[in-house]
């Protein structure tokens, strides 16, 4: 690209950068979609335990198809992760509001990443035809 002007180089470089941002974007919300359905499937979780009767068996999920058994108690409260590794014991009520409290903050995170994905994404639409008309002139100077 010797022969195309700075500032088309500089255009170029832009272009390069605005993409791989788009799919740093494109990743993280991937991450954050799959934290999304991880909160709806918890969500599910305790609606449903909240109809679980005292001393009922329970299977209890522990991850990659490993259960195991135990009974429900009366007082109805489960360990909660705050964060850092900080657990708190919550009535299923306050459980519920703290999920949801978390699925607003993915969820706006997830707008935010959007809006972010739209500007580069209006940007990348101002570059492209500049570099593109760069690109035919330096062509046709080569055939010339």
């Amino acid at each position: 690209m010797p022969d195309l002007g700075k500032d088309i180089q500089e255009k170029f470089v832009l272009y390069q950068l605005l993409n791989q941002r788009l799919e740093e974007i494109k990743q993280h919300a991937t991450i954050i979609q799959q934290k999304m359905v991880e909160f709806e499937t918890t969500r599910m979780a305790v609606e449903e335990f909240k109809n679980v009767n005292e001393n009922k068996d329970l299977l209890i999920p522990l991850g990659s198809g490993f259960f195991a058994s135990g009974k429900s108690v009366s007082d109805k409260k489960i360990l909660v992760e705050l964060g850092a590794g900080i657990y708190a014991k919550k009535s299923l009520e306050d459980a519920s509001e703290f999920i949801g409290r978390k699925r607003k903050e993915v969820d706006d995170a997830i707008q935010m990443l959007q809006m972010e994905a739209n500007a580069i994404t209006a940007k990348l639409g101002e570059i492209v035809p500049e570099l593109q008309q760069a690109a035919q002139e330096q062509q046709a100077e080569g055939a010339g």
